[in-house]
This record gives C-alpha cells, structure tokens and sequence, in this order.
C-alpha cells in the first residue's frame, strides 16, 4: 500500500501539545511523506465534528452568528483548530431524525441561505486559522445523503425509522451502489460545492486556504458484498472529480475503516490505495460496535483500548468517534460544548 498520511486524534493532541501553532499565513494544509505540512512547517492539529456549522452561521432557521463566534472562539482557546463540517443535508423532509433546514432541496435547487452560512463560517474560520474538512454526501438518513439520491431516482425512501430498522433500511441504501442515476446527481452536486464562490471572502471554494480536505461522505458504505466494487468504483470516479476541481486541496475518503468495506480490509487498502487519496480515516465506535460492555465499563474498557488500536496499532485515523483515551475512565467524545 502506498505511503499516505495517517494520524490518530489521541496521539496529536499528545503532539500538539508540545508544539508551537503554525499559521497559515494563506497556505494550503499539504501532506508528503506521512505528515501534513503548512508551507515547510509540520501541522498538528486537534479536530472536532462540527457538523451543524453552516447553518449555525445562517442567517435563517437555526442561525445564530453570535453563537457561531462564541463556539469559534471557545475551541481556538482551547487548541481545537480543525473542523469537520457537513456541507448540507439533502431533501425537503423525510425522517424525524434528519437536519433541517437542508441545503440541496431537490436534484441542483439550493437553499441560498445555508449556502450564505457556509460561506460566512469558512470566512470567519479563516480569520482564526482555523481548517475545515467538508463532507458531500452520507450513509445514514440523518442528513439525506444515500436514501435521498435513491429517492430523487425513484427507489423510495428509506424506512420511516431509519436505522431503527436496521434490516430494512441496510437492504434499501444497499442499492445506491449500483444506482447509476443517484451517482450522476450527486457528481453534479459535487461540482456545484467546490465551484462555489464564497460571497463574504470572495474566493473560489477551490482557492480557500480555509479549507484542509473535501470528504466524498460521512462513512461511505456499500452495504453488501455484492455492492463492494460498485463503492470503490464510485469513490474513485468522485475523487477524480475533486481533484479536477480543486487540486490545491486534500482529499478523503471519510471511511469508518474496517466497518466502513463490509469487514474487508483489502478493500479498505485498496480504495485509499487511490493516488487521489491523501490520508486514511477511520471512525471509533467502541460502544456501537459492542466492544465494551456499556453496563459494565470498567470490566471492559481494556478490551475496548485493545481494538482502538487494532489494525494499525496506533496509526489508526480518527475523525469522528467516541472512544476510551487510556486505561483510565476517560472517554474522548467528538461533542464540544462552550460554557
């Protein structure tokens, strides 16, 4: 497999800690050799989920810039510098579960507003040197993603419970890896994102300094077996295009890892083996993935310590997850609140 950076977010904030912060001073985030670069200096960096950023800098329906700038501000204080970001959920309605207000309203209409809240979070996160990592698409119902591209393509809905009824809705999204149509508009949808000018900056999209890395999606899966060469084929097809589009960029794939190719691990290497790659993630779930006993905890966590690091004993990515930090009873949560 080739050389491509992989980091852990326990192990950086470790780093971190001992290093001095680098700006950015209008650089792109680079990767060689297994390290990130800013210009010729090595970054670090401790990242944080802030999915719901762009509609926290709205100006409409669940917008609230004062709020926005108290949370910028809380996590720069506090060494959090980078920012993993959906860039909008998908769909009018649906699921209870799912984020309103949305930003692709239906096949290439959009939601100007979110869009302004996009735009006005990566400017206010380029004025404190702070990186974004944005994600386009999504496995689960929450923000659309699959279920809505198969629904716009008239293969119905996910169920109305969603991953609640687990068998149901894995058979449904199953079939977006061999949905030819869900994956045209959701290349179109990728090419109107990152052509986008930013309106307070700007800047093209594909010229932001702010922006670290695109993600295809939030845990891209294939659901099945038979739909693992669909998913490859479609991933590289759309890293493809992120590259075309905006070259100076990072590129990921958002995988959970292992979980992430149906338990196949050549898979996993094989898709990040992808030149248009530049880092691997993987997701932790301990909790999720029964590898502690939620009843039990301190009878488990060393068990649930052991699979944090396996397979890549502490060389694991880690971009969205809740998992034990040590032997401790200390739990690393992606949820950051401000007081």
């Amino acid at each position: 497999m080739k050389k491509v950076l992989l980091f852990i977010l326990i192990n950086l904030f470790l780093i971190a800690c001992g290093k001095q912060e680098v700006s950015k001073s209008n650089n792109y985030v680079t990767q060689r050799e297994g390290q990130f670069f800013i210009g010729e200096q090595p970054y670090y960096f401790i990242g944080t989920n802030f999915w719901y950023g762009a509609i926290l800098g709205s100006e409409g329906q669940g917008g609230n810039r004062s709020r926005l700038h108290k949370e910028l501000n809380f996590m720069k204080k506090n060494g959090i510098n980078n920012l993993r970001i959906l860039v909008g959920a998908d769909g009018l309605a649906g699921q209870v579960v799912k984020v309103m207000p949305t930003l692709q309203q239906a096949p290439g209409i959009y939601n100007d507003t979110i869009f302004d809240g996009l735009d006005y979070l990566l400017s206010e996160m380029g004025k404190r040197d702070m990186y974004a990592v944005l994600y386009l698409n999504n496995s689960w119902e929450w923000s659309g993603g699959y279920g809505q591209y198969l629904e716009w393509a008239d293969k119905g809905n996910v169920p109305e419970k969603g991953v609640d009824d687990w068998p149901v809705f894995v058979e449904h999204v199953a079939k977006y890896a061999g949905c030819d149509e869900c994956k045209t508009l959701f290349l179109n949808h990728v090419k109107h994102v990152m052509q986008r000018t930013n309106r307070y900056t700007e800047k093209k999209y594909s010229d932001d300094t702010a922006i670290m890395s695109w993600q295809v999606g939030n845990e891209p899966r294939a659901f099945s077996d038979e739909g693992k060469p669909l998913m490859a084929a479609w991933v590289k097809e759309t890293t493809a295009l992120m590259r075309s589009l905006a070259p100076n960029h990072l590129i990921s794939i958002g995988s959970e890892g292992l979980w992430g190719t149906e338990m196949d691990m050549d898979l996993f290497e094989q898709m990040h083996a992808d030149p248009n790659v530049d880092y691997l993630t993987m997701h932790i779930w301990p909790k999720n993935w029964s590898w502690i006993d939620i009843n039990n905890i301190p009878a488990s966590v060393d068990i649930g310590i052991e699979k944090n690091y396996t397979p890549y004993k502490g060389h694991s990515a880690a971009d969205d997850f809740k998992a034990f930090a040590d032997k401790g009873n200390i739990l690393m949560n992606n949820d950051i609140q401000p007081k």
